[in-house]
């Protein structure tokens, strides 16, 4: 299975066409998910594009991490048994929440929290930016406001 981003796998390839390419590394590897975040994802086996997967509209802020968000929920998914289509639809929608927040880092999920998935993008972020509890503020993160 192959990860690339739209742009790795037009490098890889030397196609300027994002769905080629990956189409055409599906037919080296069993399985590729492009990701093209506003672009969403593509799903390519045995050399052809099987499935287009739809961003999820976000307000972007910072896009770093958003790719690694992308693949943690999607092999999460795939891993709890979703199919690599439904993976990454979940992917999707992390990616979207990632580039919401400024910093490559998710929302830590405060006490007594059950669901650790992120919300839906749009939703409000509660978490102070930088916070980690096992490791307190981050050095780079704002000082919390009044």
């Amino acid at each position: 299975m192959l990860l690339p981003s739209r742009d790795e796998a037009c490098l890889l390839t030397g196609r300027p066409d994002w769905a080629d390419a990956a189409a055409e590394l599906s037919g080296v590897v069993p399985v590729v998910v492009a990701k093209s975040g506003a672009d969403g994802a593509l799903v390519a086996r045995s050399g052809s594009v099987r499935a287009r997967i739809p961003a999820v509209p976000a307000t972007p802020r910072d896009t770093t991490g958003a790719g690694d968000a992308f693949t943690g929920a999607f092999l999460a998914a795939l891993v709890a048994g979703a199919s690599v289509e439904e993976a990454a639809e979940r992917g999707c929608r992390s990616g979207a929440r990632a580039v919401e927040r400024v910093g490559g880092r998710p929302p830590y999920p405060g006490p007594g929290t059950e669901d650790t998935t992120y919300p839906e993008p749009g939703a409000e972020d509660t978490t102070a930016p930088g916070r980690c509890e096992a490791h307190g503020p981050h050095p780079a993160a704002p000082a919390p406001g009044p």
